[in-house]
């Protein structure tokens, strides 16, 4: 920024939507929206510390409708009403930005644009150096010598040459280009066809929008043909888009002043919204010996090196009936290696038990101080893991559980994983559900982060060789910052079933994930490699097969820009539109169309099919089978999908193929160990059945209880047939009908995905809603809840936020109507297999079969059992399953067993 600017003026709007959006989810104690606060104030103090010598006024839009309305009543109104939740933020901010002595203008009829506007004119005049602070591009029109714009968000200054290199035209022409281009974000309306880049080029030749008035007669093609259509509404535009100079004033821009902050105000307001960052800052500048250690803040961490301090800590535990943990841990065969733990029972106080390494009398950590072995540390805490009248906090606590269960120890009673409190609290969270974010996002504290600790790239250290201290209090701080978290969501989401969900569901189903993640899946290496080579060898056929068809031309069938060169130069076919920066695409879906114009396109599509089943499938796993043990081990995630189903990483299991040959072949690589078989229980219809049920058609509803092949009904429904005249060809098209619709798919994207006219698509669009009017009235109720809202309900009554219901962007608010009716869909079949997981889970630990579960891979379960206990498998499998919940429609399930996958499958 400038640093001789003398007046800053702040668009106080323009702060107001970023920070809304670039802090969502934030709340204070009493649930009171922050977010916004925090960021506008965040911004201000940054300006206000920056600039301790320059005037600083912060100007915000008036409500309700200003004098453009009366020009053009449409003015703004594509957009929607402004979030509630952002509204009831507005009050608070003025109350800040008064208490930090900033002028605060807010002028009736007017918009911040236009008081800003007016003050720089008059700063301008009076040559005093002045930066408007702004995202506003309607803000150019004001730059000149004295006055420039600056980006907060990029740190990023825009004078006179700015605006030219960036619009093409001088700040005094930007009225002009955007009476003609337009402004879509405030629904005034431009010159069909006419862009900024087209704007500019006929202000360049023309100087002012007058002028090309003027010439319009001169200009040709279908834009000068729309200029002279279009002729009589530019005046209006350019009224629309031209920022007041002249708006009447109680103030002028040279007497405006700051004053001395209001800090006891501050303070107040401070700790009203639950800014404890701030107010640390706000007391360390006072130099008050409250800046220390705020009262929140205040901690005492210590690191257990006895017995007998061990014992203070259960006696802490045993007071306060609750533990937060913190486990540091590395992977390892068979489950967590731990090198500390940490623990909290009260919020401020924490105390880090370093673990004796295999085999050592040291810890694992860089240190020569004593620590304690872990099975002595395990078992002194036996009684507290075990004691369902106190409660365990942790973040991923199977971790927790994988470390006990070894030693033969269960964790009862009330147990708050901190990840799985904070995605039922919110979906979508942007900022994700780590530690580190939660603590940030609830209670505005910043954690030291790992990499400050073990360092990056090839001077990064393993954990274990961090200094004790160091160790000590990034891992107390955790179990502090867990306990807290806990207590605050806990709050959120009183009143909710969220608690109950995570009791009842989420936590049981994490214990038993954590058992399959130490299960693992036995892998047959051979198999695998022999396909790996097998495809190696494909792919050099097809290279040179390619090759011929390009001419006999070598080139690399990885490389887009080689690829793009061939068909669109070489060959000649059609090639797409370039983007920004100039490369024509290859994507999948244009090479699909390009395979009717040559056949290298369709070579191309095959080579990429075994490109990616060989690096994703075959050489992944190949690099994922453990030595030892001839298994892999995957990750299971719960807090990933926005649509609440579980997420399997590291490697994926969950996307293997499973509808080619070569994707069928790696499945027979999962395999059975000797005397063993796979025996897979998977739902027929699941998502289909959920739509049955939550719709209540009784048309579906009837197929599905009369058992009829759902998919063949449906066509007998759409073209008016009885079933046993429906022939394949219609059965395989009602089925994308069925799946395409309950996920909300449009009548454009049925003619697309079936290969058939917009016009028939349209008709069996209409046709599947007229027989199945519950589906139609279901969705529509669905986007009304969503969009009142803000989130929809699964089954169970889990909450999904679904984001952009209200957005001014088509694009977008349409993607997320679709999302709003697919997610109770898919959400409510995420459930149904999640309380199915967690049933058969205890099952198999009460019944005594030589049985356990390996994967979980969305709507299926897989397990690996003796083979003198397949048949009590199967039969029990399938009883838990169709039985996991009660829907209006009868659950049915496809149980399967064999050597491996595949025939399982």
């Amino acid at each position: 920024m400038t640093q001789g600017a003398q007046l800053i003026l702040v668009d106080g709007s323009s702060f107001l939507f970023r920070a809304f959006h670039a802090m969502p989810g934030l709340s204070n104690a009493e649930g009171h929206p922050t977010g916004a606060i925090r960021g506008v104030v965040s911004m201000l103090r940054k300006l206000c510390a920056d600039y301790p010598e320059s005037a600083i006024a912060v100007v915000f839009d008036p409500k309700g409708e200003t004098f453009r309305n009366e020009i053009f009543p449409e003015y703004k109104a594509n957009r929607p009403p402004m979030d509630e939740e952002l509204r009831c933020q507005i009050a608070p901010i003025h109350e800040i930005v008064r208490a930090m002595g900033l002028p605060l203008l807010v002028v009736s009829n007017f918009e911040a644009d236009d008081v800003i506007g007016t003050l720089a004119h008059q700063a301008s005049r009076a040559r005093v150096p002045t930066l408007i602070a702004t995202s506003d591009k309607d803000m150019a029109q004001l730059v000149n010598e004295h006055v420039s714009l600056y980006d907060s968000m990029s740190d990023r200054e825009t004078d006179v040459e700015g605006v030219i290199k960036k619009w093409g035209v001088r700040p005094n022409q930007i009225v002009d280009l955007l009476a003609l281009a337009g402004d879509t974000s405030d629904n005034i309306p431009g010159v069909p066809r006419v862009g900024p880049k087209t704007a500019a080029k006929w202000l360049k030749l023309y100087g002012t929008v007058e002028g090309v008035m003027a010439n319009a007669g001169s200009i040709k093609g279908v834009v000068g043909q729309s200029l002279r259509e279009h002729l009589d509404q530019i005046p209006m535009a350019r009224r629309l888009t031209a920022i007041k100079l002249d708006v009447d004033l109680e103030v002028t821009a040279t007497e405006l002043k700051r004053s001395p902050e209001d800090v006891e105000q501050l303070e107040a307001l401070f700790t009203k919204w639950s800014f404890k960052t701030l107010l640390a800052e706000l007391r360390e500048q006072r130099g008050s010996e409250a800046a220390m250690a705020l009262p929140e803040l205040e901690v005492s961490y210590r690191t257990v090196k006895s017995s007998l301090e061990l014992e203070a800590i259960r006696s802490e535990v045993l007071a306060s009936r609750c533990m937060a943990i913190h486990l540091e841990w590395t992977s390892c065969l068979g489950g967590p290696s731990a090198i500390g733990i940490a623990i909290a029972a009260v919020p401020g106080q924490g105390a880090f038990i370093p673990i004796q390494a295999a085999n050592e009398s040291s810890s694992t950590l860089d240190s020569l101080e004593p620590a304690l072995p872990l099975d002595q540390v395990v078992q002194g805490f036996k009684p507290i893991f075990e004691d369902e009248s106190i409660a365990k906090v942790g973040w991923e606590l199977k971790q927790l559980w994988k470390l006990v269960q070894g030693a033969g120890i269960s964790l009862k009673g009330q147990c708050r994983d901190v990840q799985l409190l904070s995605y039922l609290n919110d979906n979508l969270s942007r900022g994700g559900h780590t530690t580190e974010a939660l603590a940030q996002r609830h209670l505005d504290w910043t954690l030291t982060e790992r990499v400050e600790l073990v360092g990056t790239g090839k001077h990064q250290r393993q954990f274990r060789e961090v200094s004790l201290e160091q160790a000590s209090d990034y891992c107390c701080q955790r179990a502090d910052a867990n306990l807290r978290i806990a207590e605050e969501l806990e709050r959120r989401l009183a009143g909710s079933r969220a608690l109950e969900l995570c009791d009842e569901v989420d936590f049981p189903l994490s214990l038993a994930l954590g058992r399959m993640e130490m299960n693992g899946v036995c892998m047959d290496s051979r198999q695998l490699a022999e396909l790996s080579t097998r495809l190696e060898q494909r792919m050099r056929e097809i290279e040179r097969e390619a090759y011929a068809l390009a001419g006999g031309k070598p080139f690399n069938l990885g490389s887009p820009m080689q690829l793009a060169k061939i068909l669109y130069d070489d060959l000649g076919l059609t090639a797409p539109r370039q983007s920004r920066t100039g490369h024509r695409s290859t994507a999948e879906a244009v090479i699909e169309k390009l395979a009717t114009e040559h056949p290298l396109p369709g070579v191309i599509l095959d080579y990429r099919k075994l490109a990616v089943l060989k690096a994703t499938y075959t050489d992944s796993l190949l690099e994922k089978v453990d030595s030892q043990s001839g298994r892999v081990y995957t990750h299971y995630n719960q807090v990933v999908a926005t649509s609440s189903r579980v997420a399997s990483h590291d490697p994926n299991l969950q996307s293997i193929p499973n509808r080619t040959e070569d994707g069928l072949s790696i499945r027979r690589a999962f395999v059975a160990p000797p005397g063993f078989q796979i025996l897979a229980a998977d739902y027929s219809q699941i998502e289909l059945r959920v739509m049955a049920h939550a719709s209540a058609d009784e048309t579906l509803i009837r197929a599905f209880r009369q058992r009829q092949d759902i998919h063949q009904a449906t066509a007998a429904e759409i073209f008016d047939k009885p079933l046993e005249q429906v022939s394949a060809e219609e059965r395989q098209r009602a089925k994308a009908i069925n799946f395409g619709l309950i996920y909300g798919m449009s009548a454009f994207g049925l003619s697309e995905r079936l290969g058939i006219s917009r016009a028939r698509a349209s008709h069996y669009h209409r046709r599947y809603f007229e027989r199945y009017p519950g589906v139609g009235n279901f969705m529509a109720s669905t986007k009304d809840s969503a969009r009142t809202l803000g989130y929809v309900e699964t089954l169970l009554g889990r909450r999904l936020f679904v984001a952009n219901m209200r957005s001014p962007a088509p694009a977008l608010r349409a993607a997320a109507e679709r999302t709003a009716i697919n997610a109770p869909i898919q959400g409510g079949a995420a459930d149904i297999i999640k309380l199915a997981t967690v049933a058969m889970d205890r099952k198999l630990e009460s019944v005594g079969l030589n049985a356990r579960m390996i994967m979980q891979v969305h709507d299926e379960l897989v397990f690996e059992v003796a083979e003198d206990a397949v048949d009590r498998l199967a039969i029990l499998a399938e009883e838990v399953l169709s039985n996991a919940i009660e829907l209006l429609i009868p659950l049915e399930v496809h149980v399967a067993h064999g050597s491996n996958w595949e025939v399982a499958h």
